[in-house]
């Protein structure tokens, strides 16, 4: 086995990088859909098995969703949504979905 040793990296802040401008970046109104938390793991939930054809209404549905802000989906009548808060007691997973803090993430889960 060597003995060599290894020289620390000098690292200081370069002046040359102070000189960066910041962008101003518009944040968009609309819903975003994070997969931070996608579980496939449950067969009740799971897009295992589903078709092509299925993944790809799916996305454009999330794609459309995603251009209106939380109260329209919410108070959206329409019948192809059917937005609604969810009462965990009331289901079959009355401990939600097991998600690591998840009382704290969310105050009102939504189902749709």
């Amino acid at each position: 086995m060597s003995s060599k040793k290894i020289k620390k990296a000098d690292i200081r802040r370069q002046e040359s990088l102070s000189s960066i401008n910041r962008l101003d970046v518009k944040i968009p109104e609309g819903v975003s859909f994070s997969f931070r938390y996608y579980q496939d793991d449950k067969n009740k939930f799971s897009i295992g098995g589903r078709d092509a054809k299925y993944l790809a209404s799916l996305l454009r549905r999330l794609r459309d969703l995603s251009q209106l802000n939380a109260q329209e989906i919410i108070n959206n009548q329409s019948k192809s949504l059917r937005c609604h808060g969810i009462v965990w007691k009331n289901t079959t997973e009355p401990n939600g979905f097991g998600i690591l803090n998840e009382d704290i993430l969310i105050n009102i889960p939504y189902q749709f």
